[in-house]
């Protein structure tokens, strides 16, 4: 196995643990939704799903916790919390 290989085969894996941590309604909302902000049709008709502040609040700590720039990142949605 190359180096490379290994390297994608962690990745998956870490991949398959964040999904299994995840409650499986809401990552099809998330799935829902990012594939309507990827898409080319008009932003009136794109898809908005609701959501809860806890859940997305638990998201956010979720994916900090395991990103390597956790003030970065923190810093980023705070300042386009502010700007919304």
């Amino acid at each position: 196995m190359t180096p490379r290989d290994v390297a994608l085969m962690m990745l998956k894996e870490q991949i398959r643990r964040q999904r299994a941590r995840l409650n499986p309604d809401v990552l099809a909302s998330v799935e829902k939704v990012v594939t309507a902000l990827n898409s080319d049709a008009p932003p009136d008709n794109k898809v908005s799903v609701p959501y809860d502040r806890a859940a997305a609040k638990k998201v956010i700590e979720i994916y900090l916790r395991d990103h390597p720039d956790q003030a970065g990142v923190a810093a980023r949605i705070l300042e386009e919390m502010k700007k919304g």
